[in-house]
């Protein structure tokens, strides 16, 4: 039995096309997994700002850590976002919005920020709440922020 040249050429086009694949594969993998191991430890290693305690009323996938803050959102978020750098020293990307707060008639606009870096498809997200007490007669007041820290 004979082989045909054509057969053998198709063969090992095959079989490079297989390694090739492969080795793309692999390569994007690993260094998914090393931006996920590199989110993971910048949110790791981020440090409460002055005067958090914390909390355990927050829930979120990849949860790092929980703070509540006095101060402003967009105060604690600044602070928080200085702490944060991003890939080739890219700056995290900061955003905040008006919410209403409160109930029973008398609500209180405040606002509610987000820090967001980016490490390829993960991250490190934070999340800057604002904490609201009600006096008697029901109206609103802002006491702090909570500060949920987590990566994906």
């Amino acid at each position: 039995m004979r082989i045909r040249p054509v057969f053998t050429v198709l063969l090992a086009l095959l079989i490079i096309g297989v390694v090739i694949g492969g080795t793309v594969v692999t390569a994007a993998a690993r260094a998914d997994h090393h931006n996920l191991v590199h989110a993971q430890t910048v949110a790791h290693n981020l440090l409460a700002p002055a005067g958090a305690t914390t909390s355990s009323t927050c829930h979120a996938d990849g949860l790092v850590s929980c703070w509540v803050v006095k101060g402003s959102a967009v105060h604690v978020a600044s602070t928080v976002s200085a702490g944060l750098t991003g890939p080739a020293g890219k700056a995290p990307a900061q955003s905040c919005q008006q919410v209403p707060v409160g109930s029973q008639g008398s609500s209180v606009t405040t606002d509610e920020c987000s820090v967001i870096v980016r490490y390829g498809d993960h991250g490190v997200f934070a999340f800057f709440d604002p904490q609201v007490s009600h006096d008697a007669d029901g109206r609103a007041t802002i006491t702090g922020t909570l500060v949920t820290v987590s990566t994906a």
